[in-house]
């Protein structure tokens, strides 16, 4: 007999989540079908007709719901939600309502009974979303993360989305993420068969657009979309809803100015149900009747409406109801909080006293082979770090032997180039002379064309020598300095008409030691050779900055520029590569930027 029992009730608890399940989804008809055409305990049936009753007609009226026997029963859960929608339906008391919900909703959490749990959610965010005036509160927020740990169907992940959009669009407009939560809902909420909840979307993004985007096209369009369901079969629901379109559409074109339309409007509305959520609609028919009649100056009719308005208004009382809600609420979520943290506080201890006891143990069982891998460890160690101190002197070495090998090579460049200086100017430039001499001496006629021609020869290649030969010696001389030798580099290589090259320098007052000028300028001179060689550039500049503690320079060009990524990691002589590596021994920064048919930038930074 008591096995029967138990399949009895389990079967009955079937049906009952079919019933409910199909009420959520607005299927009146089928759960009106399957509560008749089932067998369920009294106390059961009797909630679940209450239940469907106050979902089909929100002015289901009664006088009083039965108390089931059980309070451990799926029976006693719907009684507390039956009693929160008579109180919020009937009666128009929202804190008792709240509190009935939300005693269900403990309860069903207690239970596990997730499809009563989110029943008892959305109840809850309904109280939210009917009042007419939201202040600034985010108590909410709690109900809406609760409903996102207890969905169970695609049903209530489209419900969940649509609050969460229409609440926090409702209470806090200019939070960052509702143009993100409109767009899930609407693509979540077109997935569902369900015309009342879309309709409720529609309604949302007609106040999103209105007040949120200023699209007020968009406005209306959703609005327009709501009022397209006034042909299909009416219910309370239904009706609600497109009471509720003609009230913003009227609300929008008093704002819009069109106070002719809206109240046109406003008397085609027709509040005839009974129940709070239609008074509540009486309620915003009479102010936005009163914002007409002010807009078009008729005080008088104004008047009528607004006494209307506050009389209804303090009837209701729907701000001081939601102001204890979000205060309790705030004060119960506080508390829960307060007591989560303390039992996570005692776990914590707990737990860390268990680690300590742990430790301990591991410490005991560990110490042995701590000690006897201790010196080993050591031993290891010293032999790591001789290979370390062995390896960096070698580093050291090369680095060395490699600024030594390029402080050679610049030694040798530069005593080569005086060598050929000398022996251009010395030698060739003094047997040069003595040609000129000796042909200056020929007695003929001076106007023979060909002696002409050989004069001025004679003189261009004498002067070519002497250009050579200054320029070969054109280093930083000891008594001149970097930026005099740079100015004079320019100075020539701009005479000879293939690029205008210009220098600007700024702090360079005081010497520097020698060599380092000496490396400097070989380092430019190349730079600007390879461009004069490469870069088919027709100006150029050489720019020396002197900061306290780094030389900057900058040599640019117009030319055609080059592909970075194509320098050879190795060439001869004074090339990039080279004067990367000086710099780099010198501790500096170089840089090339180069732009295909642009030109190319090369900054050095050098510390002084």
């Amino acid at each position: 007999m008591r096995s029967f029992l138990i399949l009895f009730f389990c079967i009955q608890g079937l049906f009952a989540n079919d019933i409910l399940l199909s009420i959520k989804r607005f299927e009146y008809k089928k759960a009106e079908s399957l509560l008749n055409s089932t067998s369920f305990e009294e106390d059961l049936r009797v909630q679940l007709e209450y239940y469907l009753g106050f979902h089909k007609d929100l002015g289901y009226q009664i006088n009083e719901i039965p108390l089931p026997q059980s309070k451990k029963e799926q029976s006693y859960r719907l009684f507390l939600l039956n009693k929160g929608y008579y109180y919020f339906y009937n009666i128009g008391n929202e804190s008792t309502a709240f509190d009935y919900f939300k005693k269900s909703l403990l309860l069903s959490k207690k239970h596990k009974d997730k499809l009563l749990i989110c029943e008892a959610l959305k109840a809850i965010l309904e109280l939210y979303n009917n009042f007419d005036k939201p202040f600034e509160d985010k108590s909410y927020h709690y109900f809406l993360q609760q409903y996102a740990q207890n969905t169970y169907d695609d049903f209530e992940i489209g419900q969940l989305t649509y609050y969460k959009y229409r609440l926090i669009l409702r209470y806090n407009r200019f939070e960052k993420d509702v143009k993100l939560l409109y767009r899930e809902a609407n693509k979540v909420v077109k997935k569902i068969n369900a015309p009342l909840l879309l309709m409720d979307v529609f309604l949302t993004n007609a106040s999103y657009h209105f007040h949120t985007t200023k699209k007020k096209d968009s406005a209306y369009y959703f609005l327009d979309k709501v009022l397209a369901y006034k042909d299909t079969n009416e219910s309370p629901r239904l009706r609600k809803r497109l009471i509720a379109a003609q009230m913003n559409k009227s609300r929008y074109l008093d704002l819009d100015g069109k106070q002719l339309e809206a109240l046109k409007m406003l008397n085609e509305i027709e509040i005839d149900d009974e129940g709070h959520l239609f008074e509540i609609a009486k309620t915003y028919w009479y102010y936005n009747k009163q914002s007409v009649f002010e807009n078009l100056k008729m005080m008088d009719s104004a008047i009528v409406y607004q006494n209307k308005y506050y009389t209804k208004e303090n009837e209701l009382n729907q701000y001081r109801s939601l102001t204890a809600i979000a205060e309790i609420e705030t004060k119960y979520q506080t508390a829960e909080k307060e007591k989560q943290l303390l039992e996570e506080k005692q776990r914590a201890t707990v737990n860390r006293n268990w680690l300590v006891v742990s430790l301990i143990l591991l410490l005991l069982g560990t110490g042995l082979t701590i000690l006897l891998q201790k010196n080993a460890a050591k031993k290891r160690k010293l032999v790591e770090q001789q290979e370390e101190i062995q390896k960096q002197k070698v580093e050291t070495l090369l680095k060395e032997q490699e600024l030594t090998s390029i402080d050679a090579m610049i030694a040798g460049q530069e005593k080569e180039r005086q060598r050929v200086a000398n022996e251009l100017h010395d030698d060739l430039g003094s047997l040069m002379a003595t040609v000129k001499l000796h042909f200056n001496n020929i007695e003929t006629t001076k106007e023979d064309s060909a002696l002409q021609k050989a004069d001025q020869l004679l003189d261009l290649a004498y002067q070519k020598v002497r250009g050579i030969a200054h320029a070969k010696n054109s280093g930083v001389i000891a008594n001149q300095g970097l930026v005099p030798a740079v100015q004079r580099m320019a100075k020539t290589i701009t005479e000879t008409n293939k690029i205008r090259l210009e220098v600007h320098h700024f702090g360079l007052e005081e010497r520097m030691e020698n060599s380092l000028e000496l490396s400097i300028f070989r380092m430019i001179q190349e730079l600007v050779t390879n461009t004069i060689k490469h870069a088919e550039a027709t100006k150029g500049s050489i720019q020396l900055t002197q900061h306290e503690q780094s030389l900057n320079i900058l040599i640019e060009d117009n030319g055609k520029g080059f592909d970075t990524s194509k320098i050879p990691a190795t060439d001869t002589g004074m090339g990039l590569h080279t004067i990367e590596k000086r710099i780099e021994h010198l501790e500096g920064n170089f840089t090339v930027d180069s732009i295909l048919g642009k030109g190319t930038s090369i900054i050095i930074d050098i510390p002084i």
